[in-house]
């Protein structure tokens, strides 16, 4: 973790696997934790592994894999929705969560969307897969805090959202 100073705002870089930026006001540094014990990442992998477990089922969702040999905190929990299998779109799920006063995401906008990069070059191999992700990726609530009720709750009203028709096994 490294703390920089800009025009008196605090710029706090973390890394794992990637670079995430996060920007606060400087007084907002004191005291902050930014460590990930393990008991908080034992309880985010349950709260992934109980929507796998709601929502697997639906040909048309597929979570964020493990990759074999590695080991994913599951600090989000992010899947996408393929749009050749339902009708439903993120949008949807997000939508109706909100209505019930739950929130969920879209995945990060790509930065070749942004209004501030669009106009730089951008170079894809093999089709836009961010772009890809953007319009069918989303981000399910995933607090430490949320009990299996609350998540029972997320799968009860993403499931809703499916015809009937999408809701049932499918046979080979």
């Amino acid at each position: 973790r490294k703390i920089a100073t800009i025009n008196n705002t605090a710029f706090i870089y973390i890394t794992f696997t990637c670079f995430f930026f996060i920007v606060v006001e400087p007084q907002t540094c004191v005291n902050t934790n930014f460590s990930l014990d393990d008991e908080r990442i034992k309880q985010k992998r349950k709260i992934f592994e109980r929507y796998v477990e709601g929502l697997s089922d639906i040909s048309a969702v597929d979570f964020m894999p493990e990759i074999k040999g590695s080991f994913h905190t599951r600090w989000l929990t992010t899947l996408t929705i393929d749009p050749r299998k339902t009708i439903i779109r993120p949008r949807d799920v997000i939508t109706r969560l909100a209505k019930n006063n739950i929130e969920a995401r879209p995945v990060w906008k790509p930065l070749h969307l942004q209004p501030m990069f669009e106009s730089n070059a951008y170079f894809e191999e093999a089709g836009d897969n961010s772009k890809y992700l953007f319009a069918y990726g989303l981000c399910l609530p995933s607090d430490t805090n949320m009990s299996e009720e609350d998540v029972d709750r997320v799968i009860l009203l993403f499931r809703e959202l499916l015809p009937e028709e999408e809701l049932q096994p499918e046979t080979g």
